[in-house]
């Protein structure tokens, strides 16, 4: 279990501990990207396959509306482990998830 990053040494970074977890439900992995002239919250997330959909979707949306009244630049990607194609119509976890990060400017 766990989460990685590699990050290039010229970087300068922070990990943000209350964004980064590590359960049955949700792994995941926050970091702040900074220089004198920008910074960016940078995320990895992964949902165990066998992990509860509705837990990881309280979590995640928790995490994304944190970051986003921070007001910061933000990237998350990660491994969600669904078929939105498929499992979207019958789930309203997928759909309050898909509302949240299209509100957040981020892309399912």
């Amino acid at each position: 279990r766990g989460l990685g990053m590699y990050i290039h040494e010229s970087m300068n970074f922070v990990k943000i501990d209350k964004y980064s977890q590590t359960t049955k439900d949700i792994e995941s992995l926050f970091i702040e990207i900074h220089n004198e002239n920008y910074s960016a919250v940078v995320g990895a997330v992964y949902r165990p396959p066998n992990g509860s959909l509705q837990a990881f979707t309280t979590s995640i949306t928790n995490i994304l509306q944190t970051i986003s009244k921070s007001k910061k630049n933000a990237v998350v990607m990660g491994d969600f482990n669904f078929n939105m194609f498929q499992e979207y119509k019958n789930s309203s976890c997928l759909k309050r998830l898909s509302s949240v990060m299209i509100l957040h400017l981020l892309s399912p």
